[in-house]
């Protein structure tokens, strides 16, 4: 590591004007990388829920619906209204009254299966086909036009309106949430920092790394919402750390070194390891959510391991030049750190060892059965705010023609006979409302040259044909997924394989579904990469075990208070949390266990913890102070409920952590110093030549 470090320390301004000429290709990548706001879209391609939807898209144009919600008017101004909105571009299709009836006779001569589909007492609804997806920037243009040809006694909903109200939102709060976090971590800094210069020096190295991140994101195309709206802060909360521990160390190694480049030289070596190690962990909890079949785990897991590659490079790298280029301007910004000490709280901290093992053992149980049990929810409509205007349109348009969801049964375009004992069957299940189809509308003993040609092409193409059955409930009342199985187990047996059920609600169920095997497949992998990471840096069986312990219990008492205050969180919350707050605090850990390790060369344990303690209690308060203040700003601001609660956990779960690790991992490292150095490589002698040399000091002595 010494040539790297005279590499760094003498060729410090070039380095500098080498990040800063990187930073221009960053940001322009960062204006090319698109924001993808369709969870659905990240389902695995291969699942028939998804090869269904895409039918429904490609062969019968069922691709996006909003609704138009209409209150007193005369049917012919209505359909004026549609005529006009069917001018638009993005407008492929409107179903309404006129395409299956004569608005002229009298509504009560219209058939009451059309009637119940369109009209609903003094109002009626417009089903409106997009041509796009609803991640598409034509949808919203649309959407915007087609709102601002409505009246107040009008209401515009449905799943790509709230789409589109989602990115309004977000748009006008991402840069609001970045500013006051930066603030916010700014203060934390300033307090817990010597000088007013460093905050900003380490500022500009976790800034710059955040921009590269940001802007190589452009080489995927685009990125998710959630990791649009939470990459930076999280990479900017937890990449500080690293900048912390070099800092305080360069402090330490100027009192010892005749110059500031010897004391950066020794910073570099002495402390290269320890924040490789602590980076390396961080991005073995990151990367576990690669292998989550839900899409967006490889989506915020790669934005955010990447991240803190780049916030490593940056920190080994930049940060030292820019400390040796303003060492002065520090030097003559000095002032007193601001930050709690640890001197009094470690003695009682060591002293209370088994009540706090005793507490571990005591919270374990009930903390894993509470988070085990913690109930979830997964549509958007639960995301948004209850007055987001989308949303009230969405419930108004429910409250009149019903909560339902609609699945869809897409089959090969071959017997109708056999749709057709399918569609009575599915009839009789308690969670239907109604089929819709030709099946369902038209006798199988008729033949099909007196179907009429609309309903015939509405419903069957060449290869394949589809109908759509309105459930009584809505998209996560569990009597929907059981309808969904029942409807499935009925369509396998008339069909075998042969068939697709589709919907948004079989998509969001299919996507718990996957989730819930991705939450045990995340929690073993992250566990295990960092085990590893843990076992060969500390080279013990027996600490990776302490370390994972005290963090994991952190992990089921964060997602525990949600279950004790009987709030629901969303399906991919507890998902993330678990790999991400394993990923970030397991640093907090480690830095404890290491300076231990180092203080029992030369103190017996319980002297060697206080002094631990002590020497790293402001670091690790400070770190668990930066990840909750850098989110606590999107929690209380953000109107999008995922996002706020994702922010409030991870932040929350820094100070459950924080606390965890001062309270619970002295006692267990105490407590089972004997088992540890039997069990870890070089723990045991250095104490014995410790005691030796020790002894020996005494004999010379006498």
């Amino acid at each position: 590591m010494k040539k790297f470090g005279k590499f760094i320390i003498y060729r410090k301004r070039l380095l500098i004007i080498l990040f800063s000429i990187l930073l221009i290709p960053a940001i322009i990548g960062n204006f090319f990388t698109e924001t993808n706001y369709d969870m659905l879209s990240y389902l695995p391609e291969e699942l028939d829920s998804v090869k269904g939807n895409k039918i429904l898209t490609e062969e019968f144009g069922l691709s996006d619906t909003i609704y138009v919600l209409i209150y007193d008017e005369q049917l012919w101004d209505i359909a004026n209204l549609k005529k006009d909105i069917l001018e638009l571009d993005g407008v492929t299709k409107i179903d309404w009254v006129d395409d299956f009836s004569d608005i002229k006779i009298p509504i009560d001569f219209i058939p009451k299966e059309i009637k119940e589909q369109f009209i609903s007492n003094s109002s009626t609804i417009l089903q409106i086909q997009l041509t796009g997806h609803e991640n598409n920037g034509n949808n919203n243009k649309t959407i915007e036009i087609i709102q601002s040809m409505l009246d107040s006694k009008s209401y515009l909903g449905g799943q790509p309106v709230m789409t589109y109200e989602l990115q309004k939102i977000l748009d006008s709060e991402n840069i609001i949430y970045f500013i006051i976090g930066a603030v916010a971590i700014f203060i934390i800094l300033f307090l817990s920092t010597s000088s007013i210069i460093e905050p900003i020096l380490l500022f500009v190295s976790v800034g710059v790394a955040i921009l590269l991140n940001m802007g190589t994101n452009a080489f995927f195309g685009s990125i998710s919402y959630m990791t649009a709206s939470v990459a930076a802060i999280i990479q900017l909360a937890v990449s500080v750390d690293y900048s912390i521990f070099l800092l305080h160390r360069y402090r330490e190694e100027k009192q010892i070194n005749n110059s500031n480049e010897s004391a950066m030289l020794s910073t570099i070596s002495k402390t290269s390891t320890t924040i490789t190690a602590s980076a390396l962990t961080t991005i073995a909890g990151f990367s576990a959510l690669l292998i989550m079949k839900v899409g967006i785990g490889k989506d915020l897991g790669l934005v955010l391991a990447k991240g803190v590659v780049l916030s490593l490079i940056t920190t080994l790298i930049l940060l030292p030049c820019l400390i040796l280029v303003f060492d002065k301007f520090i030097e003559k910004t000095k002032h007193r750190i601001f930050m709690p000490k640890f001197d009094l709280i470690s003695r009682w901290m060591v002293k209370g060892r088994w009540i706090f093992l005793i507490l571990i053992i005591v919270l374990l149980v009930p903390s894993f059965m509470a988070q085990r049990n913690l109930d979830h929810y997964s549509s958007l409509e639960s995301s948004l705010p209850e007055n987001a205007e989308s949303v009230l349109a969405t419930e108004k348009i429910k409250d009149e023609f019903g909560n339902g969801e609609i699945v869809y049964v897409v089959t090969e375009n071959e017997d109708r006979f056999k749709e057709n004992e399918l569609t009575k069957k599915i009839e009789n299940i308690d969670g239907v409302d109604s089929v819709i189809g030709v099946s369902a509308q038209v006798d199988s003993s008729i033949p099909e040259t007196f179907i009429p040609d609309e309903l015939t092409e509405q419903f069957s193409k060449s290869e394949y044909s589809y109908f759509a059955i309105r459930l009584k409930t809505g998209v996560e009342d569990p009597e929907t997924v059981e309808a969904i199985n029942e409807i499935n187990k009925l369509a396998k047996d008339a069909y075998g394989e042969d068939f697709y059920l589709t919907g948004e609600a079989t998509l969001l169920k299919d996507m718990t579904d996957l989730a819930k095997i991705d939450l045990k497949y995340v929690s073993y992998l992250s566990i295990g990469l960092i085990a590893i990471i843990l076992a060969i840096s500390f080279r013990s069986l027996s600490i990776p075990i302490f370390l994972i312990l005290v963090i994991q219990l952190a992990i089921w008492i964060n997602l525990g208070i949600p279950f004790i205050s009987g709030k629901p969180v969303y399906f991919l919350t507890s998902i993330f949390i678990s790999a991400i707050q394993l990923g970030t605090t397991v640093d907090y850990a480690i830095l404890l266990t290491t300076r231990y390790k180092e203080n029992l060369a030369i103190l017996k344990p319980t002297e060697a913890m206080q002094k631990t303690i002590k020497d790293t209690g402001q670091s690790i308060f400070t770190s668990a102070l930066i990840l909750f203040a850098g989110t606590l700003g999107i929690t209380l601001i953000s109107k999008i409920q995922t996002t706020s609660e994702l922010t409030n956990m991870i932040g929350r779960g820094a100070l459950i952590s924080m606390a965890i690790i001062f309270f619970g991992l002295p006692s267990l490292l105490l407590i089972f110093e004997k088992f540890i150095g039997w069990t870890t490589l070089g723990w045991r002698r250095k104490q014995k030549r410790s005691a030796r040399h020790a002894s020996s000091k005494k004999g010379e002595k006498k």
